[in-house]
């Protein structure tokens, strides 16, 4: 029989075939992911973050030399 060939002579598919099939499904397993982490992320968007303070700009003095000369 030859190689690929089923008990009842039928012949399997092309490799190409499989392999095109494999890679368009992963293609879009790829775009489904990126959607659902895109909807997932504009979810969290509205929520608002934590305030965290910042303990070293608490101790940093204001100069307002140094605020003009940044910005």
């Amino acid at each position: 029989m030859a190689a690929g060939a089923t008990e009842r002579g039928e012949r399997a598919p092309p490799v190409r075939r499989v392999r095109a099939g494999a890679v368009l499904g992963a293609i879009a397993w790829r775009y489904l992911c990126f959607a659902v982490m895109t909807a997932l992320v504009l979810v969290a968007e509205r929520r608002p973050a934590p305030r965290l303070p910042d303990l070293v700009l608490a101790h940093v003095p204001y100069l307002p030399w140094v605020d003009r000369w940044n910005y």
